[in-house]
């Protein structure tokens, strides 16, 4: 600074003002305009009025801001005064200016104007996000640093929480299998539990081992041609286009599909299908990454073949292994707490941001496009490079809890962009597309079942068996074939036939198509049945894009509009309304119901209003609703009846047992070929048809199916059996399900796993076919006697190691097979003899040893309700128990009669009886529920409930030993005897286990041998220099160099 800037200057005296002339006042206008726009008197007038009121700071503010603005006006062709004018005039300027040509700034300026930009943007979300779409700097204005904020306070807590929830599943995890801080897991002490864990851990890691070997030798299979560029070495006019093999590239398909037309050659396969069974098994692996840590741990933190290497280890060294990998993803989480908000962006948690966006209030287009604008050029790679990370799928622990869907959605498009620290600069669409296009039905039910039924069932497993199948069988193993047409297959048949009914099957492929007939019929056939949320997703479409297909005025129309307008708030109200359907008013469950069913199809709202029972106990037997609810469940049954008679040629069909009614359960019996095993594919066909999961059908539907149920009592059925035979097998079989229900009863009964009793209703249905054969040509009676005692204690066994089913031929006969219809209704046994189940006449009396079973059968349902009832049970168990003692209790007194020689009890007190238990069983149908809550009320019924169980007992004890002795049973079977029969049963099951694991053994043994010729096969077929000459190949050297 120079000395004359800072030197004083003197002044001089004030000089006093002229006496001037007075200024008219000139009223301002009724609305104010800019003051270059004003005369020169009322400009003056305008400063003169602003300066005696506020003072000349105001004056010089006041016009600094009319000469911007007025440049801003000037400049972007804005025709109004923005200080001045209002919100709807604003709105109304930029509607203009979008209209017109180079507007887009203009209408920046003009929002920028609004004195409460966030709120008006909101209120006119598609306006602003016209001019933001044009202008994106309009998204970064101050206004929107609230949802900024908002959004980095929501993205660093999700991140944190995911970290606190992670570190305590990875020490749950890590207890489970024993490995504990500061103890060497080699030498741990644990228990049989975490030894399980361990080997749990290991199950899954083989498996996913053998996916992973799948998806390699995937790679070796011809799919078609490329062409190439051989080199002639120093002779260009040697160079060529070649044709050269195609092998499989999941992420490139081949120049040209198929060999060359008329060449012969062999080995080739579809590029789509290699790539549906490629995906299949790579959607398994991800799968099990995202619900298993340790195995997460293992293959994301080991090295390559780190799955196959676990999966042969002892448990210690497994133990080790585990340990190993989970204690340094444990590090990695404590290391990134600090750092989140810190080192780690928020910006860069892009998965994050997607969860956040998906719903919420980030959920909005205004506020997505506000976050993307933010978040703008960041990505996940700085996060890998914090944390050391060497790839993007280890940051999982980041971004999502295990065993979530959030998770499953990283693992699959981090790991199918196998994305590294060099490339992991995916951006938010990018994704955002990902995500939404692996969250979406794909339409492929193999897929979709692998997404959603847990990796131990039978049918995901199905669908691994007939990928790895197929591949194999693609590189040339023969004895892939013996999974092909096995009962995996045939399992997966069925529900690919269900899933390609359901009610969004179809919908792409005709709404990719031309015909605008077929693209409303199924929209239309869609929404009537999954609902608007899963006709969106399946569509990949909006709720107003398929409205104008169908049409905005049509009824389909409309109900997609105003699903598109539904609010985040309401759609909420209507899931908090689901979750407490039985406590709304009737006016309200109605239009509850009905809302629910027009957003999320049949089973989504029965799903999320707490399943059939609920929902059509509380409207009601003959609500409307009810009614269409049944019709639409009915439907579901009647295509797999056609579909089983159609696909098994007629050899086989299901029958609708049971009350039918809209508040009652449905019950299917399978009978014919294959019968044990068409009830597990009647089941998969009616929960894909259905959009369910297995596990939900009881839940949702109410549905079960089993076998033939006269499979407990084939004595019963099969013809020219003397009644001497009959009689021995009836008493051998009352003798063994005794001892068997005792030991159900005390404990002692192990139940079979799910794999014994899938191998077992294999062989049970072997030994039906042949049954059948000795039947059909007149076979000896001691072969027929020794089938039907083969196959009712091997199914006794079964149905034992349920907790829902009856477990003696007695109770199968009366209250399955021979229950009796209401007047005027076809009865089961009526229905099963149309299916070719028929009681023979000659045994139509029920024989006192199945009275005694029958009786025996209902021990396993009193027992539970006994046992409730006597530790104080309350509220909906007590409900249960009281509901499960009327019901079974009165079936006794029924089967008992009102004889008192066999009850030891009068005929007026069991009859006295029957009306109690038959009280307890409507009461419990009724206002139960409400009287249990009354302290005395609860008290007086105990009392009676005490006293009816009493003498319930003594007529049970009385009638079975009476029972007993008149069906002339003899001793009891003693434990040694029901051991041996429960081991024959045990090996029955084991040795058809054990056949299947020899075609294993057969398929690796020929897998070992033959894909290391594969392999170099595929070596060999690596193009080389083209070096031949129009007379043979020749030796061609380069040109020398030397002249």
């Amino acid at each position: 600074m120079s000395q004359r800037e800072v030197d004083s200057v003197a002044q001089s005296d004030p000089v006093a003002p002229a006496e001037t002339a007075a200024m008219p006042v000139v009223p301002l206008p009724g609305r104010a305009v800019p003051l270059a726009r004003m005369g020169v008197d009322q400009r003056a007038a305008a400063v003169r009025a602003l300066s005696a009121g506020a003072g000349n700071a105001s004056v010089a503010r006041m016009l600094s801001r009319s000469i911007l603005s007025d440049l801003k006006e000037f400049k972007h062709g804005i025709e109004i005064d923005l200080p001045t004018a209002s919100t709807e005039e604003k709105l109304a300027e930029i509607e203009r200016l979008l209209g017109s040509q180079g507007g887009a700034f203009g209408a920046t300026v003009v929002w920028e104007s609004m004195p409460d930009l966030l709120t008006v943007a909101k209120a006119n979300a598609a306006l602003f996000m016209r001019s933001a779409k044009r202008d994106p700097s309009l998204l970064e204005n101050e206004a929107f640093d609230s949802v900024r904020e908002r959004f980095k306070a929501a993205v660093e807590g999700r991140v944190l929480g995911n970290l606190q929830a992670n570190r305590d599943y990875v020490t749950a995890q890590m207890e489970a299998v024993g490995v504990t801080a500061g103890t060497e897991p080699e030498s741990a002490e644990t228990t049989a539990e975490q030894d399980l864990a361990v080997r749990k851990a290991q199950l899954l890691a083989e498996q996913v081992a053998a996916w992973q070997a799948g998806m390699a030798n995937a790679k070796l299979i011809k799919v078609g041609r490329n062409t190439e560029h051989r080199s002639g070495g120093w002779r260009r006019d040697f160079a060529s286009d070649v044709e050269v093999p195609a092998l499989f590239d999941p992420d490139k398909p081949p120049q040209i599909r198929g060999p060359r037309e008329g060449s012969g050659e062999s080995g080739y396969q579809d590029y789509d299908a290699v790539k549906g069974h490629y995906d299949t098994l790579d959607k398994a692996v991800k799968k099990v990454l995202a619900d298993s840590p340790a195995v997460y741990a293992i293959v994301t933190h080991g090295e390559a073949g780190a799955a196959k290497d676990l999966a042969k280890q002892d448990t210690k060294q497994a133990r080790a292994q585990i340990g190993k990998a989970m204690t340094a993803m444990g590090a990695k989480i404590d290391e990134a707490v600090p750092l989140v908000g810190d080192d780690l962006d928020y910006r860069d948690f892009i998965p994050v941001h997607q969860q956040l966006m998906a719903g919420g209030p980030f959920s909005g287009e205004l506020e997505k496009a506000i976050i993307a604008r933010d978040v703008e050029g960041h990505e996940m790679g700085k996060v890998l490079r914090s944390l050391a990370l060497g790839a993007l799928s280890a940051a999982a622990f980041l971004v999502a809890e295990f065993a979530t869907a959030g998770m499953a959605t990283f693992i699959a498009v981090a790991v199918g962009i196998t994305a590294s620290v060099g490339n992991a600069a995916i951006s938010i669409e990018d994704y955002l597309d990902k995500a939404k296009a692996i969250d979406a039905h794909t339409g492929d039910a193999r897929n979709d079942i692998v997404t959603q039924e847990q990796v131990d069932s039978a049918l995901f497993q199905a669908v691994m068996d007939s990928a790895l199948a197929f591949i194999d069988g693609a590189v040339g193993i023969a004895s892939a074939a013996s999974k092909l047409g096995g009962p995996a297959a045939k399992l997966l048949e069925a529900a690919e036939a269900g899933a390609a009914k359901m009610g969004t099957a179809g919908l792409s492929e005709a709404l990719s198509g031309a015909d605008l007939g077929l693209k409303q019929l199924a929209i239309e056939k869609s929404l009537g049945e999954a609902g608007i949320e899963a006709t969106i997703k399946a569509s990949g479409k909006s709720a107003e894009e398929l409205a104008t297909i169908v049409g905005k005025e049509s009824e389909a129309g409309k109900r997609l509009l105003a699903a598109g307008n539904l609010g985040g708030e309401a759609l909420e109200g209507l899931v908090a309304n689901l979750a407490d359907f039985a406590k709304l008013e009737p006016a309200e469950r109605a239009a509850t119901m009905r809302a629910a069913i027009d957003q999320f199809g049949y089973a989504g709202a029965l799903r999320r209003a707490g399943g059939w029972k609920t929902v059509t106990k509380t409207l009601g037997e003959g609500h409307p609703i009810a009614t269409e609810l049944d019709a639409w469940r009915s439907s579901l049954v009647r295509d797999m009846q056609a579909w089983m008679e159609a696909a098994s040629k007629g050899e086989s069909k299901a029958v609708q047992t049971g009350t039918a009614a809209s508040t009652s359960d449905v019950d299917l019996s399978t009978v014919g070929r294959d019968a044990a095993q068409q009830a597990d594919r009647a089941l998969e066909y009616i929960a894909r048809r259905a959009g369910v999961s297995r596990t939900e059908l009881e839940s949702v539907l109410d549905l079960d199916a089993a076998v033939n149920p006269a499979r407990m009592h084939l004595q019963d059925v099969v013809k020219d059996l003397s009644p001497q035979a009959r009689a021995a097998i009836d008493r051998e079989a009352a003798r063994f399900e005794e001892a068997l229900a005792k030991a159900r009863a005390d404990g002692t009964f192990t139940p079979l796993s799910k794999e014994q009793v899938g191998a077992l209703n294999k062989r049970m249905d072997d030994w039906s076919a042949a049954l059948a054969k000795l039947e059909a040509e007149g076979g000896a009676e001691a072969e027929k006697a020794a089938l039907i005692q083969k196959i009712g204690r091997t199914q006794a066994e079964v149905l034992a190691s349920s907790d829902t089913m009856y477990g003696t031929g007695g109770s199968i006969r009366t209250w399955v097979t021979e229950r009796a219809a209401a007047s005027g209704v076809k009865s089961d046994l009526e229905k099963l003899a149309e299916a070719g189940v028929k009681v023979d006449p000659a045994a139509a009396t029920i024989w006192p040893g199945q009275r005694f079973t029958s009786i025996l059968g209902e021990g396993h349902f009193l027992d539970r309700a006994f046992a409730a009832i006597a530790r104080g049970a309350e509220g909906p168990a007590l409900v249960g128990a009281i509901k499960d003692l009327g019901k079974h209790g009165g079936r006794v007194v029924e089967i008992l009669g009102r004889d008192v020689a066999v009850t030891g009890m009068s005929a007026a007190k069991m009859e006295s009886l029957a009306e109690a238990l038959a009280g307890w069983l409507k009461a419990s149908k009724g206002p139960l529920a409400d009287t249990v809550k009354d302290a005395a009320e609860l008290a007086r019924i105990r009392g009676e409930l005490a006293g009816q169980i009493g003498q319930l007992r003594t007529a049970m004890n009385n009638g079975t030993g009476a029972l007993r002795a008149q069906a002339q049973l003899g001793p009891a079977l003693s434990a040694s005897e029901l051991a041996g029969i429960d081991a024959w049963v045990r090996a029955q099951a084991a040795a058809e286990l054990r056949g299947q694991a020899l075609l294993d053994s057969l398929l690796s043994l020929e897998q070992s041998v033959s894909l290391p010729a594969k392999v170099g096969s595929a070596a060999a077929a690596t193009p080389e220099p083209n070096t031949s000459t129009p007379d043979g190949p020749v030796y061609s050297p380069p040109p020398s160099s030397t002249p």
